[in-house]
């Protein structure tokens, strides 16, 4: 994942502060770590596209039997629920991350003012 947020943030000219605190050595199991992979690629990808940001900040942390995924930048932001409302086509991107973190039993929420940039939240239940 890092290679992954460090290339993205040289192709985009974006700035990344990445910052992964109480990570154990051992992996996660691989369904979990694409889930988190796919969403986050997704998120940098609405911020690449989207946002109009200088700078994103990712932080991944274990803390007891969660794994939290924070992802913000210092966009445009956005209103969410104009963005999801069925009659907009262009916001499958939020949708699938959405079902995603559901697959495992996950969380995600999505915190955004305009002008303000916007904050994607991530809980999934480690095993």
């Amino acid at each position: 994942m890092t290679n992954y947020i460090a290339d993205w943030s040289i192709r985009t000219k974006i700035a990344v502060d990445f910052h992964h605190s109480d990570w154990p050595d051992k992996r996660l199991p691989p369904h979990l770590e694409t889930v988190i992979y796919r969403i986050l690629c997704e998120a940098l990808n609405n911020v690449y596209k989207h946002a109009r940001a200088d700078s994103v900040s990712v932080i991944l942390e274990l803390r007891g039997s969660q794994i939290g995924v924070i992802i913000e930048d210092n966009g445009t932001g956005f209103d969410e629920e104009s963005v999801t409302a069925p009659s907009r086509r262009k916001t499958l991107g939020i949708i699938g991350m959405k079902e995603r973190a559901a697959l495992v039993d996950g969380e995600l929420k999505i915190e955004s003012v305009n002008g303000k940039g916007t904050t994607v939240f991530l809980r999934i239940p480690h095993p």
